[in-house]
């Protein structure tokens, strides 16, 4: 994406065509793989899970704990978003900043996950038997992931030898016993971001329209729950991209019968529709009232 074409530097999308053929879309300049973005405001990002890996003698062979940070007027999505704990000798806890606790790191949230067995373990359910999984408060903009063990796994060592923490969108994972092995093979899942334009207030944007958002004349603005700015949306009777000038084009409802509701004949209107009743009828077009008449015969 050239210079100019953003509505600024967080919304930058870079391609690195370099290291992957095809070329993927990253994040900035960062290494924060984009998978999908929605203009109903979110954005899909590939991210590192934690893993704490020993061998069985307790001896630690591998641990991993990344830092997840998004850039200023994002957030991570605490609606999509789970943090989720593998494993059946381990404890773990997020630590992160938010915005509305002036970005200071704090712990978020915790888990505990145990099993002596894998006949302990129910396929989908959270109990804390081998897999933990907890919401996340809003306005989260950066998390760290610390995972621990109790006894290094050497009480499970014969079925279980990790533990994985990941903060991912909630349906890309069900657990099963067979996760404590396969998710050693994984390195990336997918996390729901929040995302809005710039840091004003709706009514503020309306005031400078060189630097409003929502360019689209049939465009309007709200503000979401989660973190702040305003996303913009195209009224009813309109669909698109209220992000571009002329983004917003009327909707046919005519053309879909389940847009309109009319019994006989339908006339699309800008931003809206007419039902049209047939001759002989009256009223909206939609409870089809027949006009009752006589026809007087006269003999001559």
């Amino acid at each position: 994406m050239g210079e100019g074409c953003y509505f600024n530097e967080t919304f930058l999308v870079t391609c690195n065509a370099t290291h992957y053929d095809p070329s993927k879309p990253f994040w900035t300049n960062s290494t924060i793989q984009i998978t999908n973005i929605s203009l109903k405001g979110q954005m899909r990002v590939a991210q590192f899970i934690a893993k704490d890996c020993y061998s069985q003698n307790g001896t630690r062979v591998l641990y991993h704990d990344p830092w997840i940070t998004v850039p200023l007027g994002f957030m991570g999505s605490n609606t999509a978003n789970k943090f989720t704990l593998v494993g059946c000798d381990t404890y773990a806890y997020v630590s992160g900043s938010r915005k509305n606790r002036n970005y200071q790191i704090h712990m978020l949230t915790r888990c505990i996950s145990l099993c002596d067995n894998k006949d302990d373990l129910v396929e989908g359910k959270c109990f804390g038997l081998g897999y933990c999984q907890m919401p996340i408060p809003k306005q989260v903009q950066t998390v760290e992931l610390t995972l621990n063990s109790f006894y290094n796994f050497t009480n499970v060592s014969n079925f279980n030898n990790c533990s994985y923490g990941f903060l991912a969108e909630e349906s890309a994972f069900k657990f099963s016993a067979n996760s404590l092995s396969n998710l050693r093979n994984v390195e990336m899942l997918p996390m729901v971001v929040d995302w809005a334009a710039g840091e004003r207030t709706c009514k503020e944007a309306r005031n400078n329209n060189s630097s409003y958002a929502c360019k689209s004349e049939n465009s309007n603005c709200y503000e979401p729950d989660n973190g702040y700015g305003y996303r913009c949306y195209c009224k009813d009777g309109y669909q698109g991209n209220p992000y571009l000038y002329d983004g917003c084009k009327d909707t046919d409802e005519c053309q879909d019968p389940s847009l309109n509701d009319c019994e006989h004949k339908c006339k699309n209107t800008r931003g809206s529709f007419r039902c049209i009743c047939p001759k002989g009828h009256h009223g909206d077009g939609k409870k089809m009232e027949k006009v009752a008449f006589a026809v007087i015969n006269r003999s001559s």
